[in-house]
C-alpha cells in the first residue's frame, strides 16, 4: 500500500488536530499548515507531493478559495467551513464550481470526510485497469 499524503489546512487549531488524529488514525500520512501562506511554503518544500489538501475556507488573509485557485488543478482540494454563503463567502455550489471535488458544512461526519477523501484520491499509476 502507498503512503497517501494528505495536507490540512485551517487556522482553528483544535480543528486541526482533531482531524489529524482521525487521518493518522487511518493510516494517512498527514502535514499541517495553520494558514494558506504556510500551505503553499509545505507544498514548494515537500519531495513527496501532496495527494489530496483538506482546507477550511475562511482564513485570512488568504482564503481556502485562493488556495483552491492556485493549486486546484494539480491537487484535488475539499473545503471545509461554517459559513458557507455567510456574508460575502461562496456556497458550497459555488467551491465546487471553482474546482472543490467535494465541500463540507460544519459540523459534518468525520467518516464521511474520509469516504470523500479516499473516492478522490489520485490512482496510482500502473494500479489502473
Amino acid at each position: 500500500m502507498r503512503n497517501i499524503k494528505v495536507l490540512l489546512v485551517d487556522d482553528d487549531t483544535q480543528g486541526l488536530l482533531a482531524l489529524r488524529q482521525a487521518l493518522i488514525a487511518e493510516g494517512y500520512e498527514v502535514v499541517m499548515a495553520r494558514n494558506v501562506k504556510a500551505a503553499l511554503d509545505e507544498v514548494l518544500a515537500s519531495e513527496q507531493p501532496f495527494d489530496i489538501i483538506v482546507t477550511d475556507l475562511c482564513m485570512s488573509p488568504i482564503s481556502g478559495v485562493d488556495l483552491l485557485h492556485t493549486l486546484s488543478r494539480s491537487v484535488p482540494i475539499i473545503i471545509v467551513s461554517a459559513a458557507f454563503g455567510e456574508g460575502k463567502n461562496p456556497t458550497q455550489k459555488e467551491v465546487e464550481a471553482l474546482g472543490a471535488v467535494a465541500t463540507f458544512a460544519m459540523p459534518y461526519e468525520v467518516t464521511d470526510l474520509l469516504k470523500a477523501i479516499e473516492d478522490h484520491l489520485p490512482i496510482p499509476v500502473g494500479t489502473a485497469n
